[in-house]
C-alpha cells in the first residue's frame, strides 16, 4: 500500500517512515500543509497518516482527498475529549474514513483497511475541450474539425492528459500511464514529449501547464 506520512517533526516522520517501510509499504512524505497537497495530487496515496493540524488548518487536503473517494485518513494521538480532531476532519468527503490511532497501532491499523480500489476509468470514447475533440478507439484528434497529426505516444500523452483534466499529473504518474512504467524513473521522457506536445496544440484552446514541483497539468483556455 503506498502510504503519505504527513508529519511536522522531522524524528517522529522518519521513526514512522522507518517502521511502515519495514512492513512492506510504499512511503512518500511532508512535513507541512504545501509539501501533503503537492504529494497527496502528484502519487494518488491508498492511505493518509496526519499527525497535528498543519498551518492551523487541514481544510484544503481534506477536500483534495475527494478526489480519491475512500481513502483513509488516520490521525496520530487522540486528544483528551475530542471526537474530532480540527475543522479540517470535519471538511473530509462522507466517503473517507477518518480514524484516530497511536504511533504503537499505525501498522496493525493499515493492515485491517481493505485493498484500495482500482481506478475507475471513465467510458467515454470521445472525448471534446476546447477546439479539441479526441476519438480514442479511433485514435484520432481533431482541432476546429480539422486532423491532428500525433505520434502514437503523443495520442496517449494527450489522452491521458485529457481524461485526467484539471488534475496535476506527476512524471511517474504519467510515465505509468502512457508507458507503463511501474518504478519512478529520472528519464526526461515525459519532458520531451510534453514540449512538442505543446506545440502541436497551439490554437486547440487547451493548454498544458507545468505545475512546479509537481508535474503537468491540462487546463482549457478562456474563450
Amino acid at each position: 500500500m503506498k502510504v503519505l506520512v504527513v508529519v511536522d517533526q522531522p524524528p517522529v516522520l522518519d521513526a514512522i517512515s522507518a517502521t511502515l517501510r519495514s512492513e512492506g509499504h510504499a512511503v512518500v512524505t511532508a512535513c507541512d500543509l504545501a509539501g501533503a497537497l503537492r504529494q497527496a495530487a502528484a502519487e494518488h496515496p491508498a492511505a493518509v497518516i496526519l499527525g497535528s493540524p498543519l498551518d492551523g488548518s487541514s481544510d484544503d487536503l481534506c477536500r483534495l482527498l475527494r478526489d480519491g473517494t475512500g481513502v483513509p485518513v488516520l490521525l496520530l494521538d487522540r486528544p483528551p475529549g475530542e471526537s474530532l480532531p480540527w475543522e479540517g476532519a470535519r471538511a473530509a468527503p462522507a466517503d473517507t474514513s477518518v480514524q484516530w490511532v497511536s504511533v504503537g497501532e499505525l501498522a496493525e491499523r493499515l493492515a485491517a483497511l481493505p485493498a484500495p480500489p482500482r481506478p475507475r476509468r471513465k467510458a467515454r470514447p470521445t472525448h471534446r475541450l476546447g477546439r479539441l475533440e479526441l476519438d480514442a478507439p479511433r485514435r484520432e484528434a481533431r482541432v476546429s474539425g480539422e486532423p491532428l497529426q500525433l505520434r502514437a505516444k503523443e495520442f496517449d500523452l494527450l489522452l491521458a492528459f485529457v481524461e485526467h483534466v484539471g488534475v496535476a499529473l506527476s512524471r511517474d504518474r504519467l510515465l505509468q500511464l502512457v508507458w507503463g512504467y511501474t518504478i519512478p524513473g529520472t528519464t526526461r521522457t515525459v519532458d520531451v514529449h510534453v514540449k512538442n506536445l505543446r506545440q502541436r496544440l497551439l490554437g486547440a484552446g487547451v493548454r498544458i501547464e507545468t505545475i512546479r514541483r509537481v508535474g503537468y497539468l491540462l487546463v482549457e483556455e478562456p474563450d
